[in-house]
């Protein structure tokens, strides 16, 4: 399959690559979700470590598909309070969908209940979280989930890929929990998890990772059991390449974060999706090389590759449109999925 470019139209004022990905961060006008039928979740890992992720399931009074829970997912340094994970809500939700803003082992208020963290290729914790909400009964969740939609923005989106590959072959749980998982959407999210990573700290780029460090580095910080050397050389690091050599590299048993990033890199997980994915990407993505989509493999029909010529880093703020491009893009893809099953 050719992936074609989609033009698209960017929303004044914010033109450009900078711009539309920044828009997030500048503006103030996210929307509040906090009253939206809250229930909080925990779902454990189960995987030796204690480890406990959590989410906030929002339900509306009348859901469009009862039975269905879509799963919002945060970028690097990200948490279920991300303003992302608040837009992708307060869409799905006055739709009637019900949504979960989900935290990444070690991410928001999981960070205390986590001895490790969220990487690239953590896929078995997508997994574990799919088995858990497909199999738990309320009260743990506000209602019984027989189907499953994750959206992945950025780092979560390469998680997702990393998940979707796996899920039919892992030793985590029984096929079976996992029949409820329909599909997912990836935004924005690296093919070649080096060139990111290097892209990310070319010298254009500082003010993006500047941004990033100031988000990693607390959660290093309050990482229980971490020792003090260690939170030490984080806290001074001035590269994400330092930290993930201090910490993710050793701790998953690669020789380097280089090693680790080869390992991770998504073009490897992408072929071998088991499950509907829609992937988005952008052409001017200021922190994603878009070449390397492009060289990408996509002959698994169950790939829908879509390539938008601008929009910058999860960006997509589209003229006449208040919500961004690829939550109508993933609104699209649900409902075709649900159709079809």
């Amino acid at each position: 399959m050719s992936v074609q470019i989609i033009p698209f139209q960017q929303q004044l004022p914010f033109l450009g690559s900078h711009l539309q990905s920044m828009r997030i961060v500048f503006r103030r006008d996210h929307p509040d979700v906090s009253a939206l039928n809250p229930a909080p979740i925990q779902v454990p890992m189960n995987d030796g470590s204690g480890d406990v992720m959590t989410g906030i399931i929002h339900t509306p009074a009348e859901q469009r598909f009862p039975g269905l829970l879509l799963v919002a997912g945060h970028g690097f340094g990200g948490s279920a309070q991300s303003a992302y994970t608040r837009w992708v809500t307060k869409f799905f939700y006055d739709l009637g969908f019900a949504i979960c803003r989900l935290n990444l082992r070690g991410a928001g208020n999981s960070r205390p209940l986590c001895r490790n963290n969220y990487h690239g290729a953590c896929g078995d914790d997508l997994i574990r979280l799919w088995a858990w909400l497909l199999t738990a009964k309320p009260p743990a969740v506000p209602f019984r989930v027989e189907r499953t939609y994750f959206m992945g923005a950025s780092l979560s989106g390469s998680i997702l890929a990393n998940a979707l590959a796996k899920i039919d072959n892992t030793n985590i749980c029984a096929p079976s929990d996992l029949k409820g998982v329909i599909g997912g959407l990836g935004i924005c999210f690296p093919f070649d998890m080096a060139a990111a990573v290097r892209k990310i700290h070319s010298v254009t780029n500082w003010p993006y990772l500047k941004y990033f460090l100031s988000k990693i580095k607390p959660l290093f910080a309050a990482q229980p059991g971490l020792d003090q050397v260690t939170k030490s050389a984080i806290a001074a690091a001035k590269s994400i390449v330092e930290i993930d050599n201090l910490w993710t590299a050793p701790r998953l048993e690669f020789s380097s974060a280089f090693d680790f990033y080869a390992h991770a890199s998504s073009r490897h997980w992408v072929p071998q999706t088991k499950r509907p994915f829609r992937i988005i990407a952008t052409a001017d993505d200021p922190l994603i090389e878009c070449r390397n989509f492009l060289a990408s493999d996509w002959r698994n029909p169950l790939l829908e590759p879509k390539l938008f010529s601008a929009g910058g880093h999860c960006g997509l703020w589209e003229r006449g449109f208040r919500y961004q491009r690829h939550l109508r893009e993933a609104l699209l893809h649900v409902l075709k999925l649900v159709k079809a099953t």
